[in-house]
């Protein structure tokens, strides 16, 4: 039974046509993917479905009651007490996440359920405690928006959604802004709520790792029209349309499984960077940028102790190479980002530019210093003027600083819509009338075009689909060819760091975890929270008994160095956390005495590749399985042949190949080996 359905919607803006005859389903339980890129009309799509925007034509229909049709060529929508009825099964996610400013968190979360759904307020506040805690911000209730990160706000976002336990979800861009760890967190939720409860979801993304790994169906959209549908793994896998196939083509294969390839036929994986890696400006050019002990303090409402959103991070970027910082949401990447950009001062600690401290900066100086080291947002639709025309937007910094004349600064301007690909035309709009990838693209616009020395990118490419990430990238190398650009690429998603970054830093808490080039974050990682943060699909993280010198995985034994197993303290208790990554284990002989057990829960054949999943024999004593990170999967991964896919249900031997074992102390988290 479909819950949602969409007849040849379209929908016109003056002579422009958005929407074009749309039509698909929505099955209770199903969830659907809406791809496509910028400026395609998905956003519009689902205003119209949720009576945002007025549709021009078609029949719209939830849960089998009338919203929108037409009749003898005239629109008939919902009577105002249908359609308030008809919300209530929807839960709406907005891109740009659309939070109450002057709300906490909590009150965010219960408003619709105090007043909508009328729940007591103890229910609707032990509700949002849930919510709360399921999101991994049970100590964030009392905050504000504008003390949250963007990941947390869009937690937030999607929690108050879920409040109203809908039907069917909406979600356009759910998940651009997390990372990893807790985009599977929320998605597992989602998850279950469709397997327990039926609940529908409709996904709008730029991300076809989580189209192809979380929905059922995808609908392809392209100039407002959808031009290819199907079941997920079809779709990807055979595209049909000249666009898919070219979104398929240029998505970038997951960083780790290239490096997987090169390393298997004995290559040099750095060479499977989205840019060539400047290892002259690595090893002999001048810092651009140091951070040196840089600490940031906040005051808390109500608290009197401080909260130390970053704590004594210290690195540098040399010229024309690029360091990324990654780590999950909240973990204080954006505020070092304020600290370099000197938005914010820093608590302790100094951030220096071309050997100069920019905490003296003023006048002048701090006007050069702007020119040269240019920002792009995590929000476009916050840092562009909601009054300034495109056109304006991109030409007032020329102005600003006295480049050019007027004939020459609308020359430059149409070369950088030609660059970011939007038409002319577009100089004549507002940032309201854009989609978010477009918004998106004009902010690069408006930083490239003064020609800087330094990008400080946050979250440049969460808007955009998977042809224009590859194409923005190639724009960002080649200026740091041309000019020798230094880019400090701020994000929480690993593969972005994996293929932009000629270095890459992992923050956790505030925390520096490690400093390094991918290969090596990737080969060696630090500790705990790096291995499994750092690769996709991610390491295979379980604690294990230590028995005469060997781990015990499950039922059986596996062999470790002795060098690891001597540099365990009492404070390990006998334990030793074993990580591994799927391509570094495989199946083994039933008889092999250094392998261990694995019931197989699910398989998967991408067809060059093949998925394992399952859990870990044991015999019933201590917890062997249980994982160092929360948020890891419960299930161990193995990446085999796809001629030898195992069945569901059936019990394998797996062999970790020795030299591969990542190995760290309980106690501390620390690497071993």
């Amino acid at each position: 039974m479909a819950i949602l359905e969409v007849k040849n919607i379209s929908k016109s803006f003056d002579s422009l046509r958005v929407l074009k005859d749309i039509s698909f389903n929505v099955e209770v339980g199903e969830v659907v993917t809406i791809i496509g890129p910028s400026g395609s009309g998905k956003s519009t799509l689902l205003r119209c479905i949720n009576q945002l925007e007025k549709a021009d034509g078609g029949e719209i229909n939830v849960d089998g009651v009338n919203m929108f049709h037409t009749e003898n060529g005239k629109a008939v929508y919902a009577p105002s007490k249908t359609l308030r009825d008809i919300r209530l099964k929807i839960g709406l996610v907005f891109q740009n996440f659309n939070l109450f400013p002057h709300f906490s968190v909590n009150q965010n979360i219960m408003e619709a359920p105090l007043h909508v759904l009328k729940q007591p307020k103890a229910e609707a506040k032990a509700n949002c405690e849930e919510l709360l805690k399921k999101m991994g911000l049970e100590t964030k209730g009392k905050s504000y928006p504008c003390e949250l990160s963007g990941g947390q706000q869009q937690r937030v976002s999607i929690a108050r959604a879920l409040a109203l336990k809908p039907q069917i979800l909406f979600f356009d861009e759910p998940t651009s802004a997390l990372d990893v760890t807790v985009q599977k967190k929320i998605l597992d939720h989602l998850q279950m709520l469709t397997d327990s409860l039926g609940t529908a979801v409709l996904f709008i993304t730029h991300d076809l790792g989580l189209a192809a790994e979380r929905a059922q169906h995808i609908v392809v959209m392209y100039k407002g029209q959808v031009v290819e549908s199907g079941p997920s793994l079809e779709v990807l896998q055979h595209p049909q349309h000249p666009y898919t196939k070219r979104l398929v083509a240029a998505a970038p294969s997951l960083a780790s499984q290239r490096i997987i390839s090169v390393k298997e036929h004995g290559g040099d994986a750095s060479g499977v960077m989205e840019h060539k890696v400047n290892e002259d400006s690595l090893k002999s050019g001048e810092s651009i940028i140091t951070v040196d002990h840089l600490t940031r303090e906040f005051k808390l409402p109500r608290k009197k102790e401080m909260f130390k959103a970053v704590d004594d991070v210290s690195f540098s970027v040399k010229k024309g190479t690029t360091l990324a910082i990654v780590g999950e949401s909240g973990s204080g990447k954006s505020t070092v980002a304020n600290m370099v950009l000197k938005l914010l001062e820093p608590t302790s600690g100094t951030v220096t530019y071309e050997g100069k401290d920019i905490s003296g900066f003023q006048g002048k100086e701090l006007l050069d210093f702007r020119r040269h080291v240019q920002p792009v947002f995590q929000n476009p639709y916050g840092s562009l003027d909601p009054m300034y025309s495109i056109y304006r937007s991109i030409e007032e910094p020329l102005r600003i600083h006295g480049i050019g004349d007027k004939k020459s600064r609308a020359a430059r301007v149409r070369e950088l819509l030609d660059m970011v690909e939007l038409p002319w035309s577009v100089r004549f709009r507002y940032p309201n009338e854009l989609s978010g990838g477009q918004r998106q693209r004009v902010a690069m616009g408006r930083a490239i075009v003064r020609e800087p020395k330094v990008f400080l990118m946050d979250e440049p490419l969460s808007n955009l689909d998977a042809k224009l990430r590859v194409q923005t990238r190639t724009q960002i190398a080649a200026l740091q060819r041309q000019l020798g650009v230094t880019t400090l690429y701020v994000t929480h998603d690993q593969t972005e760091a994996l293929t932009m970054g000629d270095r890459i830093a992992v923050i956790k808490l505030g925390v520096l975890q490690q400093v390094g080039a991918p290969t090596e974050l990737y080969d060696r990682p630090a500790n705990v929270f790096v291995a499994g943060f750092i690769g996709s699909p991610s390491m295979n993280i379980n604690t294990h008994p230590v028995v005469n010198g060997k781990a015990k995985i499950g039922e059986d034994t596996v062999d470790l160095p002795a060098e690891a197993v001597n540099k365990l303290t009492a404070e390990d208790n006998n334990q030793i956390v074993v990580g591994f990554r799927p391509e570094d284990a495989s199946l083994a002989a039933p008889d092999d005495a250094n392998a261990f057990s694995l019931k197989v829960m699910n398989v998967e054949d991408l067809g060059s590749d093949g998925y394992i999943y399952g859990n870990i024999i044991t015999d019933g004593s201590a917890a062997e399985a249980s994982t160092m990170m929360s948020d890891q999967n419960k299930l161990t991964t193995i990446r085999v042949n796809p001629r030898a896919l195992p069945k569901v249900g059936d019990t394998v031997k797996i062999k970790i190949d020795p030299s591969k074992m990542h190995l760290f102390a309980p106690s501390t988290e620390l690497r071993l080996n």
